[in-house]
Protein backbone atom coordinates (compact mmCIF):
# COMPACT_ATOMS: atom_id res chain seq x y z
CA UNK A 1 0.00 0.00 0.00
CA UNK A 2 1.36 3.36 -1.00
CA UNK A 3 1.58 6.09 1.64
CA UNK A 4 0.93 9.64 0.57
CA UNK A 5 2.84 12.55 2.03
CA UNK A 6 0.02 14.91 2.84
CA UNK A 7 0.91 17.95 4.89
CA UNK A 8 -1.96 19.30 6.87
CA UNK A 9 -2.88 22.97 6.93
CA UNK A 10 -1.75 23.37 10.55
CA UNK A 11 1.70 22.00 9.71
CA UNK A 12 2.04 24.50 6.85
CA UNK A 13 1.07 27.35 9.18
CA UNK A 14 3.54 26.11 11.79
CA UNK A 15 6.35 26.23 9.23
CA UNK A 16 5.45 29.82 8.35
CA UNK A 17 5.54 30.68 12.04
CA UNK A 18 9.04 29.22 12.30
CA UNK A 19 10.21 31.20 9.29
CA UNK A 20 8.65 34.40 10.60
CA UNK A 21 10.21 33.98 14.06
CA UNK A 22 13.63 33.27 12.52
CA UNK A 23 13.41 36.40 10.37
CA UNK A 24 12.24 38.49 13.34
CA UNK A 25 15.05 37.29 15.58
CA UNK A 26 17.57 37.82 12.79
CA UNK A 27 16.35 41.39 12.29
CA UNK A 28 16.48 42.10 16.03
CA UNK A 29 20.02 40.80 16.35
CA UNK A 30 21.33 42.56 13.24
CA UNK A 31 19.63 45.94 13.78
CA UNK A 32 21.97 47.20 16.57
CA UNK A 33 24.98 46.70 14.30
CA UNK A 34 23.68 49.27 11.82
CA UNK A 35 21.99 51.53 14.37
CA UNK A 36 25.01 53.56 15.41
CA UNK A 37 24.56 57.27 14.80
CA UNK A 38 20.82 57.06 14.24
CA UNK A 39 17.71 57.81 16.27
CA UNK A 40 17.96 54.39 17.88
CA UNK A 41 20.89 55.65 19.97
CA UNK A 42 18.57 58.17 21.60
CA UNK A 43 16.00 55.48 22.31
CA UNK A 44 18.65 53.19 23.78
CA UNK A 45 19.89 55.94 26.08
CA UNK A 46 16.32 56.61 27.23
CA UNK A 47 15.69 52.92 27.94
CA UNK A 48 18.96 52.45 29.80
CA UNK A 49 18.34 55.67 31.71
CA UNK A 50 14.92 54.40 32.76
CA UNK A 51 16.22 50.98 33.75
CA UNK A 52 19.01 52.50 35.83
CA UNK A 53 16.73 54.97 37.58
CA UNK A 54 16.33 54.79 41.32
CA UNK A 55 12.58 54.22 40.99
CA UNK A 56 12.96 50.97 39.03
CA UNK A 57 15.68 49.77 41.38
CA UNK A 58 13.55 50.55 44.45
CA UNK A 59 10.51 48.79 43.01
CA UNK A 60 12.57 45.70 42.14
CA UNK A 61 14.16 45.57 45.59
CA UNK A 62 10.76 45.89 47.25
CA UNK A 63 9.49 43.10 44.97
CA UNK A 64 12.41 40.88 46.01
CA UNK A 65 11.60 41.50 49.70
CA UNK A 66 7.93 40.67 49.12
CA UNK A 67 8.89 37.51 47.22
CA UNK A 68 11.19 36.48 50.08
CA UNK A 69 8.40 37.01 52.59
CA UNK A 70 6.09 34.94 50.40
CA UNK A 71 8.60 32.08 50.33
CA UNK A 72 8.91 32.15 54.12
CA UNK A 73 5.13 32.24 54.61
CA UNK A 74 4.56 29.36 52.19
CA UNK A 75 7.28 27.37 53.96
CA UNK A 76 5.67 27.95 57.34
CA UNK A 77 2.32 26.82 55.99
CA UNK A 78 3.85 23.46 55.11
CA UNK A 79 4.13 23.84 51.37
CA UNK A 80 6.36 21.44 49.48
CA UNK A 81 9.69 22.77 48.18
CA UNK A 82 8.64 22.00 44.59
CA UNK A 83 5.52 24.12 45.03
CA UNK A 84 7.51 27.01 46.46
CA UNK A 85 10.06 26.88 43.66
CA UNK A 86 7.35 26.55 41.01
CA UNK A 87 5.46 29.52 42.37
CA UNK A 88 8.25 31.97 43.16
CA UNK A 89 11.21 31.09 40.91
CA UNK A 90 9.82 32.81 37.79
CA UNK A 91 9.10 35.97 39.77
CA UNK A 92 12.53 36.04 41.39
CA UNK A 93 14.29 35.42 38.08
CA UNK A 94 12.21 38.10 36.36
CA UNK A 95 12.96 40.62 39.10
CA UNK A 96 16.69 39.90 38.99
CA UNK A 97 16.72 40.19 35.19
CA UNK A 98 14.89 43.52 35.43
CA UNK A 99 17.45 44.72 37.97
CA UNK A 100 20.30 43.76 35.66
CA UNK A 101 18.57 44.92 32.45
CA UNK A 102 20.53 48.16 32.40
CA UNK A 103 23.83 46.31 32.34
CA UNK A 104 22.54 43.88 29.73
CA UNK A 105 21.38 46.73 27.47
CA UNK A 106 24.64 48.60 27.88
CA UNK A 107 26.64 45.47 27.12
CA UNK A 108 24.83 44.65 23.88
CA UNK A 109 23.83 48.07 22.56
CA UNK A 110 26.67 50.44 23.34
CA UNK A 111 30.28 50.63 22.28
CA UNK A 112 29.61 48.80 19.04
CA UNK A 113 32.54 49.54 16.77
CA UNK A 114 34.22 47.59 14.04
CA UNK A 115 37.20 49.87 13.55
CA UNK A 116 40.69 48.54 14.14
Amino acid sequence: MKKSNVVSLTEKQFNWKKIFMFALLFAITVAPIFAEGTAIDGAVSKVTGFLSSGLVTAICLIALVVEGIGVVVMGKQGADVQQIIGKFAPWVVGTVVLLSANGICNYFLSDISFAN
